[in-house]
């Protein structure tokens, strides 16, 4: 692992070089696209970019124009769930999502909104509070569902209930 013998504050700076130069080089190219930084679940493999002031630290150095958040809410809740970060992020986070991951947690993360939780309305409550007008992306994993689900056509009834309960949240929460 290349971040083993690196501190947590040379391994955030690193993040912050790589994602400011391909922020700049998009920018620099007049590319019609924008990068995001997933805030990541917390787990023996990752110890940096799983609070919200390690994503902030990280993207605040990029091309604001360019670079954003990746707020995936499985992700996030499992780190709430390990006390690593509050229930509620920052506005300073908030303000800067471009993109959404949407599954739901189960001790495991990618899974269908049928199955497992997240704080789903309360966090879209808060994003449209921000203003938020992006993508939410629907972002299950088949492999993962498979302990909880073993039959296809099953599985494609919980996809068909996840967008069902995010079309149902989403709209109740854009009311508000």
């Amino acid at each position: 692992d290349v971040y083993n013998n690196q501190s947590e504050g040379d391994i955030i700076k690193l993040n912050q070089h790589l994602v400011k130069h391909t922020s700049d080089i998009i920018a620099d190219n007049n590319h019609n696209y924008r990068l995001a930084v997933e805030i990541q679940r917390k787990s023996s493999n990752h110890k940096i970019g799983i609070t919200y002031q390690h994503i902030l630290d990280i993207v605040n150095e990029a091309c604001p124009k360019i670079t954003g958040i990746c707020w995936d809410f499985g992700h996030c809740f499992n780190n709430v769930l390990d006390n690593a970060i509050p229930y509620e992020p920052p506005s300073a986070f908030l303000s800067k999502v471009i993109n959404t991951h949407i599954h739901s947690f189960n001790d495991t993360t990618h899974l269908p909104l049928s199955i497992g939780k997240i704080p789903l309305e309360d966090w879209l409550n808060l994003l449209h509070q921000a203003n938020y007008q992006d993508a939410h992306i629907l972002e299950i994993s088949p492999i993962r569902t498979k302990p909880f689900i073993s039959e296809d056509s099953k599985f494609l009834e919980a996809v068909s209930a996840s967008v069902a309960i995010l079309d149902k949240t989403l709209s109740e929460t854009t009311k508000s």
